[in-house]
């Protein structure tokens, strides 16, 4: 629901221009065509320049299925021009799944952010992956954004996306407060954990419920969140 309150403010603020939600992919000389080799998908969190500073930070969720290309990329990414650090900030690994939260502090000139700002545009999502950039922005000025963007990056595919049923994807994959609840309970119980500290009786039992009513609850939850990762999915064609 963050997404659709920002949009809608976008939207009402900007009402006299024709606005467009724009999936975009781009290459350009950057640490991100490192991933054209590197077996890693990167899910941007966060991008925000720090004024007065000439930097910007960014938050990072790297996934892949093996730790030392986790370990590579992190490597090419701290020595890639302009970037000034590169922090670690939590990891979990398991079986074939590896997931890093890093944080980057780099120079802040050019590139698509840059580019994104300078039309007034509002920056929704960055993904990362097999030398893409995936940006999903809502536009009110597309041409001047898609016009400087070719000045420095090889825009690869231009999409217009049917925004009201982006957020209606988003607003039917969110979880409640319990279902959230739920979540924390079974994960801190190490129910997701293989072979599992904790099952479905012990965590029915600390949330005060029935089995079948947790197990019921569970199955809500990991739908969404299939569904959600599914979703994402569609955008990155």
């Amino acid at each position: 629901m963050f997404f659709l309150s920002n949009v809608f403010k976008f939207m009402f603020f900007a009402r006299v221009m024709v606005l467009e939600f724009l999936r975009l992919a781009v290459v350009h000389d950057d640490w991100s065509r490192f991933t054209e080799s590197i077996d890693a998908f990167v899910d941007v969190a966060s991008s925000i320049p720090i004024a007065g500073t000439g930097v910007k930070r960014s938050i990072l969720v790297v996934s892949s299925p093996r730790l030392v290309e986790v370990k590579r990329l992190m490597g090419l990414v701290r020595g890639f021009r302009g970037v000034k650090s590169v922090g670690l900030v939590s990891r979990y690994a398991a079986r074939n799944n590896v997931v890093a939260v890093l944080s980057t502090v780099r120079l802040f000139r050019g590139g698509v952010l840059n580019a994104v700002l300078n039309h007034g545009s509002y920056y929704y999502r960055e993904f990362i992956q097999g030398g893409l950039e995936y940006w999903f922005v809502v536009t009110g000025d597309a041409g001047g954004l898609i016009s400087e963007l070719r000045e420095h990056a090889d825009v690869k595919v231009i999409e217009h996306v049917d925004a009201l049923d982006a957020a209606r994807r988003i607003g039917k994959v969110s979880l409640t407060r319990r279902e959230s609840d739920v979540l924390k309970a079974a994960y801190d119980a190490g129910y997701f954990n293989w072979p599992r500290d904790y099952g479905v009786n012990f965590i029915a039992g600390r949330l005060g419920v029935s089995k079948t009513t947790l197990m019921q609850e569970l199955r809500s939850v990991i739908r969404k969140l299939a569904e959600r990762e599914l979703n994402r999915w569609d955008y990155l064609v």
